[in-house]
């Protein structure tokens, strides 16, 4: 993670986990306001964001979250753009959003992050 720390998913418990690789830089000032927003709303207790983003270093993870000033988990494999992430999950469009639930079973995968689908979000609370 964005502290040099070992991260795992299934280290949040209890919580449904939206996972974003990458892609706030692609859904630029207003997408990002959005996001932030609606995290604003939603019970923290209830979901976590993750940011996965496609770093080659820690010290880059590091810029990504003080460029984007979040609550938001930022994490990283430090393979950037060779990462299998981008494989195993099918993550070819920044973002793609994954819900992931309280049982860690993967229920939503979307491309962007529209309005609809955040919307989604917050009616499986």
């Amino acid at each position: 993670d964005s502290n040099g720390d070992e991260f795992l998913l299934s280290k949040i418990e209890n919580k449904n986990i939206l996972l974003l690789y990458g892609g706030l830089s692609c859904i630029g000032k207003y997408g990002r306001k959005k996001l932030h927003n609606f995290y604003q709303t939603v019970n923290k207790n209830e979901l976590e964001i993750v940011v996965f983003e496609p770093c080659d270093d820690l010290n880059q993870l590091k810029l990504s979250k003080s460029k984007y000033q979040s609550d938001y988990i930022f994490i990283s494999d430090f393979k950037g753009e060779k990462s299998p992430m981008k494989i195993i999950y099918n993550a070819q469009a920044l973002p793609t959003a994954f819900l992931i639930n309280k049982e860690g079973i993967l229920k939503i995968r979307r491309e962007g992050l529209s309005d609809q689908f955040l919307n989604e979000l917050k009616q499986n609370q």
